[in-house]
């Protein structure tokens, strides 16, 4: 899975955000800081869009519902409910 991440630089360091993923900012006092953190940012928006998908999944009542999403720790990159 492929995420862009834009850093800007501001008067307290360096904003990081990413456009397709609402909410996901981060910031640091270097580029380096910011980049490793928006990093941190994705890994916990994905792991927050992963768990609100498994409630949404448990609160059907077709009991045949299967999701996937992207998992950017594994090879595989989806997995199936």
């Amino acid at each position: 899975m492929q995420v862009n991440a834009i850093i800007e630089h501001d008067a307290d360091g360096f904003f990081a955000y990413v456009p397709s993923m609402k909410g996901c900012v981060s910031q640091g006092g270097t580029v380096e800081e910011a980049l490793e953190n928006i990093k941190e940012a994705i890994e916990l928006y994905l792991e927050d869009m992963e768990e609100a998908e498994k409630k949404l999944i448990m609160k059907s009542s077709d009991g045949g519902s299967r999701a996937s999403w992207q998992d950017p720790s594994s090879k595989n990159h989806q997995r199936i409910i």
